[in-house]
């Protein structure tokens, strides 16, 4: 080995370490708070750090807590602010980055959630195995749903490389049924629950007004990046629903 190719490895040696703590702390806390927040879907706030509030507080708490996630979640994905990233941050970590910080925001949301009292209103016993049939089948269309694109890389763990071709809009698996499918199956497990209180149903109707919202906005994107073929795509397939229109 001569001395430039040693002095090469010196200095690139600390850059990969960095790559891969971040990369490590993208799966750790990336990964573990979508388990943390499934764990809330299914049991509530029994992993919540509770706090002694009225019910106005706790809407407003929650109300706020919410809102955090969806800002962050929602400003860190337009393109003007990655364009701002990547002035600061190696473009093939900023997916990392987005899984860490929208991570933190997730945990923080979910631990600080406070439930209001006693439930507002139960469904029948005999609904309870249709239920958890229903999360189940949810679960199982979000994998489903993220198998299907083999470029999907929301914790970023790949080595990203810079591609300026135009990207190509491929349809399979679930996207051939409802152009959203990840955001539809979260909706089934949102609402797959036997037992609400006041601060479930704040939380069930701000997080679908969210996703719908975020599918509306993320329409306007695609029609960009990919045009005329995604403009067909939504005359055939429905946004968020798998439920064509009659004509």
């Amino acid at each position: 080995m001569n001395t430039n190719q040693k002095k090469f490895e010196a200095t690139a040696d600390p850059y990969n370490r960095r790559d891969q703590m971040v990369k490590f702390l993208s799966a750790f806390i990336g990964g573990g708070s979508l388990v943390y927040f499934f764990f809330f879907l299914i049991f509530g706030t029994v992993l919540s750090i509770p706090i002694e509030m009225n019910s106005k507080s706790v809407l407003l708490l929650d109300f706020g807590l919410s809102l955090m996630f969806f800002s962050q979640h929602s400003i860190m994905v337009r393109p003007k602010f990655k364009a701002i990233l990547r002035k600061m941050i190696p473009e093939g970590l900023i997916p990392a980055f987005y899984s860490i910080t929208s991570g933190i925001t997730l945990v923080c949301a979910v631990m600080f959630w406070q439930k209001t009292g006693q439930p507002f209103f139960h469904l029948p016993t005999w609904m309870f195995p249709i239920m958890a049939g229903g999360f189940a089948l949810g679960m199982i269309g979000f994998y489903w749903g993220v198998k299907s694109l083999p470029f999907f890389d929301p914790l970023g763990l790949r080595t990203e490389t810079r591609n300026d071709k135009k990207p190509s809009l491929k349809l399979i698996g679930p996207y051939r049924l409802v152009r959203h499918p990840l955001y539809f199956f979260v909706l089934i497990l949102i609402w797959t629950s036997t037992s609400f209180t006041l601060d479930r149903i704040l939380f069930n109707c701000l997080w679908s007004l969210w996703i719908i919202m975020g599918s509306w906005l993320e329409e306007k994107e695609l029609v960009t990046v990919f045009g005329q073929d995604y403009q067909t795509y939504q005359q055939q397939v429905p946004m968020l629903f798998p439920i064509k229109k009659g004509y």
